[in-house]
C-alpha cells in the first residue's frame, strides 16, 4: 500500500465543496477511505486544520463551526487509513533544517520532512508564492505533488 503526506490545504479542500481543487482532493480521500492509500499527517497539521476548517465553516454559515471542525479533526485523527506521525527528534530536526534552507512556513517544512523521512510523496493544494521561489530546488530533494497541476 502506498503512502503520502498530506498538507493541511489538501484535507481542507476535501471538505470544502466550493473549493477550487475539491475534485482532486476527493479522489485522494476516496483512495484513503477505500484503504488503498495511507495518509501520513503531522500533529501540527491537525491543529492547523482545526482553525482553517473553522474559518471555512463560518464562511459557509454552517451551524456550530467550532464543533464541526473539531469533529472532523477527530475523524481524521482516528481514521484507520490515516497515520498521525510522532514528533520524533529526527522529524523535528529535519523540519528545522528545511526551514533554514528554504524559509518556508513551518507547517510546510514538517510536511516536507515527513515525506523525506518516510520516502513518499507530499501533496500540497497549490504552489504558494514562497514555494514557487524555491520550487526547482525543492523538486530535486522531495517528491512533490500539487492538486493545482491536475486541474
Amino acid at each position: 500500500m502506498s503512502s503520502v503526506v498530506l498538507d493541511t490545504g489538501v484535507i481542507a479542500e476535501s471538505v470544502n465543496l466550493n473549493g477550487e481543487f475539491n475534485k482532486q482532493a476527493t479522489i485522494i480521500f476516496d483512495a484513503i477511505n477505500s484503504g488503498s492509500l495511507t495518509a501520513l499527517i503531522n500533529p501540527i497539521t491537525i491543529s492547523e486544520l482545526r482553525y482553517v476548517l473553522w474559518r471555512i465553516y463560518e464562511k459557509l454559515a454552517i451551524k456550530n463551526p467550532d464543533k464541526v471542525s473539531k469533529d472532523f479533526c477527530e475523524y481524521i485523527y482516528y481514521h484507520p487509513s490515516i497515520r498521525i506521525l510522532e514528533m520524533s527528534l529526527e522529524l523535528l530536526l529535519e523540519a528545522g533544517s528545511i526551514k533554514h534552507r528554504y524559509a518556508l512556513a513551518l507547517s510546510d517544512c514538517f510536511a516536507l520532512a515527513a515525506s523525506k523521512l518516510n520516502r513518499c510523496k507530499v501533496v500540497f493544494r497549490h504552489k504558494e508564492d514562497e514555494i514557487e521561489l524555491v520550487l526547482k530546488d525543492l523538486g530535486k530533494e522531495f517528491d512533490l505533488v500539487f492538486l493545482e497541476d491536475y486541474h
